[in-house]
């Protein structure tokens, strides 16, 4: 059960308003959507609801602006043949995969404007945050649509595994309660600005959460969001090298100085 409580740490540029997470949540959760991808091929950081084997893949994600542009975890869609954002509880709409990036676990999804109630929300500054700096989750931990919980920025600077085997910095930690369903959703500070993406969880062998959830932080988002909006993917610089153990039989073939390497 989460218990309401006024949240009394603000954002450092904004004066205190006294939200409290109802407020919070009152203002956010319209923004927050329930996205399901069919056919969705990549292996869930949350364990096997959204997992591999292309079944269906369930996840949150956030509206960013009045153009219908929604981000997920790319996770959640990578490789569908279909996707579908749901706004509300049966306001369902068709949703166009424009980009997505494995390499920081974003995707960014397209709705006809037309068809929904968009309600934007606010984009905070993830390199502003504070260990011990309150947070709210609200996702769709296994299916319970806009489900809110609180906690505090556990750490900062943390590290990921990325979908695709590389690294993700500056991960932000919390102990909000985040599960299967939340991957994809925003957290958000004491003003209701997001300052996360929620990704993946730490369970110690357990089927849900111990407390330990890491979100992909927003100062990334921001950078990778125009890319997958223009491009449809982010290009970065890689040096084409690879590695490989040579024996004395290699080397002598090589013709290498060494027996071995």
């Amino acid at each position: 059960m989460i218990t309401q409580q006024p949240v009394t740490r603000p954002a450092a540029d904004e004066g205190s308003d006294g939200l409290t997470v109802s407020d919070i949540y009152d203002r956010a959760s319209p923004g927050v959507v329930f996205v399901q991808a069919e056919g969705a091929a990549s292996e869930s950081p949350f364990g096997p609801p959204g997992g591999g084997g292309g079944g269906a893949a369930t996840g949150s994600g956030f509206v960013l602006d009045k153009e219908g542009n929604v981000l997920t975890n790319a996770h959640v869609v990578d490789r569908a043949d279909q996707v579908s954002v749901r706004f509300g509880e049966n306001d369902v709409v068709d949703a166009e995969v424009v980009g997505a990036d494995l390499s920081s676990d974003l995707a960014v999804l397209k709705v006809d404007p037309d068809k929904a109630d968009l309600e934007p929300l606010p984009l905070g500054d993830s390199k502003d945050l504070k260990v011990g700096d309150p947070t709210i989750a609200i996702g769709n931990p296994f299916g319970f649509d806009r489900t809110v919980t609180t906690g505090i920025v556990s750490a900062l600077q943390r590290q990921i595994q990325a979908p695709n085997g590389f690294s993700i910095d500056e991960v932000v930690q919390t102990d909000a309660s985040i599960n299967p369903g939340n991957s994809g959703g925003p957290l958000l500070d004491a003003a209701g600005r997001v300052i996360g993406v929620n990704s993946q969880i730490a369970t110690g062998g357990a089927s849900g959460s111990v407390g330990i959830g890491f979100a992909v932080p927003i100062d990334t988002a921001k950078s990778v969001i125009p890319q997958l909006e223009e491009n449809g993917e982010v290009e970065r610089a890689f040096l084409g090298v690879t590695t490989a153990p040579v024996d004395s039989q290699q080397a002598e073939d090589l013709n290498l100085p060494v027996d071995q390497g």
